[in-house]
Order: C-alpha cells, then structure tokens, then sequence
C-alpha cells in the first residue's frame, strides 16, 4: 500500500478534509435539530393529552352522576357505560376508573375491562398495544379520588419522524451541495498561486532568474514565494558576479599572457649571454606576475563561494593563523629590513580557517608592497565588547580618503605606481568580510601608513 503514498495531492488533502468536517457538522446539525424537535413535539404531545384529560374530568362528571345512579338499579354485572364515536372521534380513546378500581366510564375505543395506565400511577407513561406503541396519560381528581386514563391512537412520533427525516434530508442535500462546490473553488483558489509559480519555473531556462509573479497569494503560501525569489535574486547576483568576474579575469590575464609571449620572443632572438641572462629575468618576472594573479583569482572565487555558504561557526586561533602567514614573508621581511610585529590579545576569532589566513595573508601582503624598505608592519588582535578587532598597520604612504572605498573594486590599482598589485587583494577581504558577517574600515596608522581594522562579530 506504500505506494499509493508517495504521490499525493495537497489540495486534495485539504478539501477532503473540509469536506468531511463540512458533512460531520451537517450530520450532528440535523441530529440536533431532529433531537430537538422531536423533544418540543412529544412535550406539545404530553401537554396536549393533559389537557385533554382534565377536559375530559371536568366534562364527565354529569355523565358518571348518572351512570353511578343507573347502576345502583342494575346488578353488578351491568356493562360499563360507553361514549360513542362522536364525543372524541377515531383519535382518542380515555376510561375513567373509581377510586376502588372500578371502570366508570370509557370512550368506544378504549379497552372494555383493562387499565390503559396503571392504576394509582399519575402522569406520563408508554405501553404497546396490539403491537403499536401508545403514551397515556393518566390524572387522579383531588375531589372524587378518580383516575382519567387518555391515550392517542395515532402513531404521530413515527408520522413526525418520517417526514422531518425526509424534509431534512432534502434540506440537507441541497444546502450541503453549494458548499461542497464553494469549498472546492475556495481550495483550488488558495493553490492557484502554487501552481502558476511551478508552471513559471518549469518552462524557464538556466539563466533566468526573473522573479516568480504569483498574483494575490494566500498568506500561508506568500513566504514560499518570498522564498523563491530571493534565492532567485541570489543566484541573480551570483551569475552577475561570476559573469563580471570572468570577463575582468580574462581581461586581466590578456596583458601577462600577452607579455610572456614577448619576453618569450625576445629570449629567443637573444644573441649574447646578457641578453639571454636578461630576457630569463623578464620572462621570470612575467610568469611571477601570472601565477600571483592566478593564485588570487583562484582565491578570490573561493571567497566568493564562501560569501555564499553558510555562516561559519568553528574557532580559529589567531596565534596559529598569524605564524603560518607571517611564515611566508619573514624571508622577504629580512631581505627588506621590514620590522613584523604581532600583538594578539584576543585568542581566537569565529569563522573559517582557511578565509581567515586568506585575509590576513592578503592584508599582510598588500602592506608589504607598499612598505618602503627599513619600514615597520604591526598586527594586533583584541577584544572590544563581545567583538573580535584585527588591525594591520604599516608604514607606508596609505590610502587618500577619496580612494578608501574604490580600493575594495576588482582589478582596481589605485592612483600608485603602476605595476605595484594586480588589484585583488582588498577585494579578496571584501568577500571573506562579507561571508562572515564582519565590517572592514579603512583609516590612518600610528606607523604613518595605511591601517585595515576588521570588527568579527560575537560567536553565533
């Protein structure tokens, strides 16, 4: 039967149980209602043979002052004195009995010698009588100790019961079919939403990423739709980013490749030693140059997809990711009578480990090209309320004002030297900032240089 399950229809879900909470409250309406009037038609019923009997009491008692004369005439097995036909038709029958059980007086319809009720038991009581259920009613006088027994000859509870029922379950039927009907459209009308966005989607090609139009959604359904197409929008960005990344990139990699090709050239014309020993240079210079800029566009697609991950939650130590970074520049450093300096006050920052060494390595980096040799570089990490604060100083000449916020662009050399970078660098920090829900500021260093502040945030 498992089967049966795997494929299943919401919608029909939700209005089969509409319609079965619709049916039920039908159901235990009319049984209320039924309840309901055949409690008022049995008190009406009882009222009615009530009054019937102490109509019957009242008007009797001239005929049984005769009948009780006559009798003292006749033997004792003189009949007892009947009503005809006419005093209360087909429908009722009543016998009055004395207060020593004796039968006075009957109507022609009512039994000739037993009790209708039980005797010396006033009120309501039920008996079946050839075959067919009768209520009588029986009232005692307060005056002359006698008992009126009435009983109704129609069968008007199962008269009443039959019709109601049928009336009802006419009502019933035609009153629950619009329901059901408007049900149905009201249903079909809260999934109209989901089904034109599942047809907008399926016809769509890769790379469109326009928003799903879903006209009046319900409100249970609208986030869905918000849902979709904010992962739209991202995966929007996303292509945008990649398609912008891959152009700059192939421009970027135009002119090193096109300068390879060159010094390649050169080298092979290359007639004495020194000009061979020269072109070697050059055609090492370009391919450094080429592998940097390789290196940093593999780094920055990988902070770009770190951007767009999850939010990272492991501890990094900041003593172990300063010594792996710093371990690639102490060479330089000492070549260039560079001072490197690392005070960390704080332990360990939240985030990834390979994008937090990505960002110091690209920050120490950046200050060591624009370092004048016998200059100074100072890392420091403390802790500032619940944040952690990275700062990289240098010495060098630093960053106007104007150009603090253009350095973050792809492929954007400044106003410097040019030659100095590939432009990457404080882009590749954006991204890694960016994924870890961090602030990167630009200012002034107390060593006269360019200072980078990066505020993490609290564990999460």
């Amino acid at each position: 039967m498992a089967f049966l399950f795997k494929s299943w229809s919401l919608r029909a879900r939700v209005y089969a149980v509409a319609a079965a909470a619709i049916l039920l409250a039908w159901a235990f309406g009319s049984m209320a209602i039924f309840s309901s009037a055949q409690r008022e038609y049995e008190r009406m019923c009882h009222e009615n043979l009530a009054s019937l009997a102490e109509t019957v009491l009242r008007f009797s008692e001239h005929e049984l002052h005769e009948v009780s004369t006559d009798q003292s005439l006749l033997p004792a097995t003189a009949p007892v004195h009947s009503e005809t036909a006419a005093t209360l038709g087909q429908r009722y029958a009543y016998q009055i009995w004395s207060r020593n059980g004796e039968l006075l007086l009957r109507s022609v319809r009512a039994p000739e010698s037993e009790p209708m009720g039980q005797l010396g038991t006033p009120g309501l009581s039920h008996r079946v009588v050839g075959g067919r259920p009768h209520e009588i009613f029986v009232l005692k006088s307060a005056h002359h100790g006698m008992e009126v027994h009435v009983w109704d000859n129609q069968d008007e509870p199962l008269f009443l019961s039959r019709t109601f029922m049928a009336d009802l379950g006419l009502a019933f039927a035609l009153s629950v079919l619009p329901v059901l009907l408007g049900t149905w459209l009201l249903v079909r009308g809260a999934f109209d939403a989901l089904v034109s966005a599942a047809a907008q989607l399926r016809g769509r090609s890769p790379g469109d990423t326009a928003p799903v139009d879903a006209r009046n959604p319900p409100r249970e359904v609208k986030p869905l739709i918000e849902a979709i197409n904010g992962l739209l929008s991202l995966t929007r960005e996303a292509i945008d980013k990649e398609r912008s990344f891959t152009a700059l990139a192939a421009h970027e990699l135009r002119t090193p490749l096109a300068a390879l090709r060159v010094q390649a050239q050169v080298l092979a014309r290359a007639h004495t030693d020194e000009e061979r020993s020269h072109g070697t240079g050059a055609l090492h210079a370009c391919v450094d140059r080429s592998s940097r800029l390789v290196t940093q566009l593999l780094e920055l697609a990988r902070a770009d997809a770190l951007a767009h991950g999850e939010a990272l939650h492991s501890q990094v130590p900041l003593d172990e990711a300063c010594a792996e970074v710093l371990s690639d520049f102490v060479d330089e450093a000492a070549r260039r009578d560079i001072k490197l300096t690392c005070q960390l006050d704080a332990p360990a920052v939240v985030g990834d480990p390979v994008g937090v060494q990505t960002l110091l390595r690209n920050l120490v980096s950046n200050a060591m090209k624009h370092t004048p040799d016998s200059g100074s570089i100072a890392i420091c990490a403390q802790n500032e309320g619940t944040d952690v604060v990275l700062r990289v100083d240098d010495s060098g000449n630093g960053i106007p004002e104007g150009e603090r916020v253009s350095v973050f662009r792809r492929f954007y050399r400044g106003l410097g030297p040019s030659g100095v970078g590939v432009g990457l660098g404080l882009a590749i920090v954006s991204s890694i900032v960016q994924a870890h829900r961090a602030v990167v500021r630009l200012g002034s260093a107390p060593l006269g240089g360019l200072r980078v502040e990066v505020r993490f945030p609290a564990m999460r």
